[in-house]
């Protein structure tokens, strides 16, 4: 990609279509993926709830401290201090050398690193398969469904429950970064 345009795709290299055995672990590992996606999602959901219960508690407890700069009861603590502000680089550099050659930027660029991004689609409807090695279209977006609440002792013994059954009935896996 060094004009940044992206090659035309490689059947061969470019799209993997997992068959036979590996197709029954991929499905597998698929359906372990959505069931934590979604699970995740419901706990950021109940985070975001939470961390908003405690922002308006927090406003409260500042607002009886009053001028005071520590406040201790309860078992909660409030620490009023400053920090100082962090520096605005890119105003900076403009101010600095507003005509600055972009390839002079590139020289200090970092280097590239390889990512993986998963992205979790609708449920699987009956089959599936791409045997001819061709891009599937895109699929159209679903609409969000309104998080539902969870009991968040239920949820950590399901995962715990889940990884049990799975580090028992398949092998190993690993994931991560090349």
């Amino acid at each position: 990609m060094q004009k940044k345009k992206e090659p035309t795709p490689d059947p061969t290299r470019d799209l993997f279509v997992p068959v036979d055995d590996e197709r029954s672990q991929w499905m597998v590992l698929a359906q372990q993926y959505r069931d934590a996606a979604a699970l995740a999602k419901t706990l950021d959901d109940e985070q975001k709830v939470m961390k908003a219960l405690m922002a308006n508690a927090q406003t409260g407890l500042v607002g009886l401290m009053g001028e005071f700069l520590l406040a201790e009861q309860d078992g909660v603590r409030i620490t009023r201090y400053r920090q100082q502000g962090s520096v605005d680089y890119p105003s900076v550099l403009a101010e600095i050398a507003p005509d600055l050659d972009p390839a002079m930027l590139e020289a200090h660029r970092r280097g590239a690193a390889e990512r993986v991004k998963v992205t979790v689609k609708a449920e699987p409807t009956a089959k599936t398969e791409n045997t001819e090695n061709t891009p599937v279209a895109k699929p159209t977006r679903a609409r969000r469904q309104k998080a539902q609440p969870v009991d968040v002792a239920v949820a950590v013994e399901e995962i715990a429950s889940t990884e049990a059954a799975s580090t028992a009935a398949s092998t190993p896996v690993e994931f991560g970064y090349f």
